[in-house]
Order: structure tokens, then C-alpha cells, then sequence
């Protein structure tokens, strides 16, 4: 199954901490505190286990036009990222 299909969902031991303009997840269990960006505080938004990744994509290319080129990328790298660190599950 392509990863464009999957619904990524959160791991509900992690929880978004916004501290002035910085996005932190943090999750005391694992000890480990994991600092997003604009564009990576925006995909753990959508990654509510609702939407597919090509669906997040597709709502970010549409609040976004000026930056279709990128939001691809920029969307897989953070869901990637995301999931290496355990804060994302894919089904």
C-alpha cells in the first residue's frame, strides 16, 4: 500500500506544546520533546486518523497555492520524520 493512502494518526502520548511561535511535541513517556515547524505543526494537525496523507496534502495545497511545488515534500518528509519518532502511527 502506497504511504499516500494511509491514515496517519497520533500517538496519544505525545501532545503539542506552542510556547510563543515554536511547536514542541512532547511526550513525557518517552522522554523525548520533538520541535515542528510551521509546516510540520500544520501535518500534525490534519493527522487527526481522518484524513489520508494524499488528502492532508490536498488541504494544504489549497490553503497554500503559492507553495504547491513544495507541499508534497514537505508533507512525506514530516510524516516520515514524524513516524521514525514514534509520535505518528500509519494504518
Amino acid at each position: 500500500m502506497k504511504i499516500e493512502t494511509k491514515v496517519p494518526k497520533r500517538n496519544p502520548q505525545f501532545r503539542l506544546e506552542q510556547m510563543d511561535d515554536e511547536h514542541l511535541l512532547y511526550s513525557p513517556l518517552h522522554t523525548k520533546t520533538i520541535y515542528l515547524n510551521f509546516s510540520a505543526a500544520l501535518v500534525w494537525d490534519l493527522c487527526d486518523g481522518e484524513n489520508t496523507v494524499d488528502q492532508i496534502i490536498e488541504v494544504l495545497e489549497q490553503s497554500f497555492p503559492e507553495s504547491k511545488q513544495q507541499i508534497r515534500t514537505d508533507v512525506m518528509h514530516s510524516i516520515d520524520e514524524l513516524v521514525k519518532n514514534q509520535a505518528l502511527f500509519l494504518d
